[in-house]
């Protein structure tokens, strides 16, 4: 299974005259020895480039592309919610992190 580039895509899609031929190619023979696939984050990219998901459809429909689902919530691990975390001194804190200093 290969992941295709939204940039590789792009390209193509576009008709890029610097990058066009290239990303064709490499599309072409990553395609013929494995599955060339998309998730949601690539379609989504790729969507802001059309009217309607009818559209995006359109463009790709010449392209063997699998669409991955989303990932399942469940395995993305959660931190606390800031309604759970210790009220006092965390804006005293939030303002010492290195990110602020």
């Amino acid at each position: 299974m290969i992941l295709a580039d939204t940039n590789i895509l792009i390209d193509v899609l576009a008709n890029d005259p610097d990058w066009a031929a290239w990303s064709e190619e490499v599309l072409t023979q990553d395609a013929e020895t494995d599955e060339l696939t998309i998730n949601p984050i690539i379609y989504a990219e790729l969507s802001a480039a059309y009217r309607s998901a009818a559209a995006l459809e359109k463009a790709l429909i010449s392209w063997p592309l699998v669409r991955l689902p989303p990932a399942l919530q469940r395995h993305v691990p959660r931190g606390p919610r800031i309604s759970e975390l210790p009220q006092e001194g965390l804006a005293k804190r939030v303002m010492s992190s290195p990110v602020y200093n």
